[in-house]
């Protein structure tokens, strides 16, 4: 009987069989390791784009801010500038406002029988604003306080002229109807007799020396820039 012994051939099938499973194992690490470098490679280049991404947003953020700033600045300047067209408005309604009450003042004078020797007016503008935000409207109105003093030849006369004051009217409509108060609170003040002599040849006379205060009727600085003229009615 022959017999073969199989021991180094089973040993030797062993032997390879480990070494293909260590093959194996160190190609997987390689391929794993290779899988890692490439993912890494790619996840930095990945990186580096959304750190540039990062840098350019900076940069067009910075650019922006720096536009926000000169429109913000612009808007500065154009409120300071509005404001000056304001005061300007202002003035030249005042101006305006100024002229029309002296002019009617002056045609208020009864001739030859009063004279006025001083005139002040306390001009106070009030701001109205209605509603909030973008809608408001901004309502300005303007009231003079007004104080003449003047000598006349006698009582009668000072109450005509009081009188006229009170019926002065500033026509809005551009007739002689339709028109509003121009004053309001005629008030007589003082009323003194004071003796006058005009030179050493004539004798002295009686005048009444007399103060008296009213107002003008607030009106808004539109009406004020109208090209209507106030009237009066003589009573």
């Amino acid at each position: 009987m022959i017999r073969i012994n199989l021991l180094p051939y089973v040993h030797v099938r062993k032997k390879e069989k480990a070494k293909s499973q260590i093959l194996i194992f160190i190609v997987f690490v390689i391929l794993l390791l290779a899988g890692l470098l490439w993912y890494q490679s790619n996840l930095n280049g990945k990186i580096e784009d959304l750190n540039a991404r990062i840098d350019f947003t900076k940069k067009e953020l910075d650019r922006y801010n720096k536009i926000v700033a000169k429109v913000e600045e612009i808007r500065k300047q154009l409120e300071i500038l509005r404001q000056k067209l304001e005061v300007i408005k202002t003035l030249n309604a005042s101006r305006e406002s100024s002229y029309r009450l002296m002019d009617t003042l002056t045609r208020m004078v009864i001739e030859k029988k009063m004279w006025l020797t001083q005139f002040e007016a306390i001009e106070k503008i009030t701001v109205i604003t209605k509603g909030k935000g973008k809608q408001a409207e901004r309502e300005e109105k303007v009231e003079v306080n007004i104080a003449v003093r003047g000598i006349a030849l006698d009582s009668k006369t000072v109450a005509d002229f009081m009188t006229r004051l009170e019926e002065a009217a500033f026509n809005l409509a551009g007739d002689e109807t339709g028109g509003i108060n121009l004053f309001s609170d005629v008030r007589l003040v003082t009323l003194e007799q004071e003796k006058f002599r005009q030179s050493q040849a004539q004798p002295e006379i009686n005048l009444m020396r007399f103060q008296i205060t009213f107002q003008q009727t607030p009106i808004k600085l539109a009406d004020s820039e109208t090209d209507e003229k106030p009237e009066a009615r003589k009573g």
